[in-house]
């Protein structure tokens, strides 16, 4: 991938206040939970292949499968 089309997001207050905001059965991996944040906040699609996220109605998500 050319390095053009690759954004490094930082780890924000705003991003790791996301990441606990989310409902308790929303994901219990906490990476998970602040790459999900990171999406929210930035506005990006998040592609996954975890069921438990693409599940979501509350994330953009983009599946790998």
């Amino acid at each position: 991938m050319p390095p053009s089309r690759l954004a490094l997001q930082p780890l924000t207050a705003e991003i790791a206040l996301r990441a606990y905001q989310w409902p308790a059965d929303f994901h219990g991996d906490p990476a998970d939970r602040l790459i999900a944040a990171t999406a929210v906040i930035s506005d990006l699609v998040l592609v996954t292949s975890d069921e438990k996220l693409l599940e979501r109605t509350d994330l953009q998500t983009l599946s790998t499968r």
